[in-house]
Order: structure tokens, then sequence, then C-alpha cells
């Protein structure tokens, strides 16, 4: 009801997302009826994030499928260079969503650490049984013990935002690097866990 209300004041495209432990039909089609997500309990961030990142597909109650370069190409710039398959590579909203945010953290770890002038390369791949992405820089690198002292102190974006990320989806990020040699972050995620 506080939906409707909410939708009567201000408009009826006003997205809504309804997080319930109910399971039971009715609850669904009725949420559908009124085209108001819905996720039940527990949450897990990564559903969403990537419902707030994508919204519903037009006229669906559930999330679209888009094609993942699109949404990595986006990230491009004058010192990122993104590469990608000529053909697309269509996967469900969520999991672009997330493997675009995890690449963004990627990105940003370039900028913070990599050093003035640092290149970095994306590259989406479409692998047999795998989507894989990896990121690329030629910075400064680190040390290979560098990681889990920043984990030590409390300092984990690389454990929340990209690792984190990457697991919830079934998949497994590798962080690679060496002083002078740059860094390589490699997202690997299986086919079989992207419906």
């Amino acid at each position: 009801d506080a939906i409707v209300q909410l939708r009567w004041r201000f408009g009826s495209d006003l997205p809504a997302i309804l997080i319930t432990a109910d399971r039971s039909p009715h609850v669904r089609q009725d949420a559908q009826r009124r085209s108001i997500q819905v996720l039940h309990k527990p949450v897990k961030p990564a559903a969403l994030r990537a419902l707030i990142a994508t919204g519903p597909a037009p006229g669906h109650g559930s999330a679209s499928t888009v094609d993942l370069r699109t949404a990595l190409a986006a990230l491009g710039t004058a010192s990122v260079t993104v590469s990608g398959p000529a053909t697309e590579l269509v996967v469900p909203a969520r999991v672009a969503a997330e493997l675009a945010a995890a690449v963004r953290a990627a990105l940003d770890n370039v900028r913070q650490h990599a050093g003035a002038g640092a290149h970095a390369w994306v590259l989406l791949e479409d692998d047999t049984d795998a989507v894989l992405v990896s990121v690329r820089d030629n910075g400064r690198g680190f040390a290979p013990d560098r990681l889990a002292e920043a984990a030590q102190d409390g300092r984990l974006g690389i454990a929340q935002s990209i690792h984190g990320r990457i697991k919830e989806l079934g998949g497994e990020a590798v962080v690679t690097g060496s002083p002078g040699s740059g860094c390589e972050v490699e997202l690997r995620v299986p086919k079989a866990r992207l419906g």
C-alpha cells in the first residue's frame, strides 16, 4: 500500500523493490502485476546493487540482459583502453553491473597507486566455459605481500570491491603485481553461474 501511495503522489513510473521473506506465489504475482521488483531475504548485496544499477527490463518484473562489451566500453578513457570480442557477449544485467563495478574498482586502484602517466588495458574475453576480464596497467606495481598487509590494516578495498563481487557471482579474482612491472587483475566467472 505504501508503494501505491508513493506512486500516486510521485508518478506511476516510480521504481520499487519489495524485500521480503515471504516466498509465496501470490506475493510474487501481486508484485509483478504492480511492476514491483521482489528480492527475497536474505538479500545478497550483489543482487540489490545490480537491481538498483540496472533497473527492471521495460514491461517486466525482472532485470534484463545486456551486452557486456557495451557496459565495459563505457569505462574507456584517454588512459584506459578497452577491448573485447567482435560479437555480443550477452549476460544478465546484474552480472554486467557487478563485473563493471569490479573493473571500475581496479581502474580506481590504477589511478590511485600506479603513478602519473600510467595506462590501463581492459580485455574482455568470451571463453568456452567462462567470461574473462583482465585489467592490466604499466604502473609502478606493488610488493607481493602488499595486499595481505592492506587487509590486515583494515583496508579492504580490493577484498570487497573486487574479490567480494566476483565471489558473489560464483567466480574468482586474482590480483598480481610486482614492483616496477605494473599490476594485473584477472576476473573469471563461469558461464554456468551466469543464469
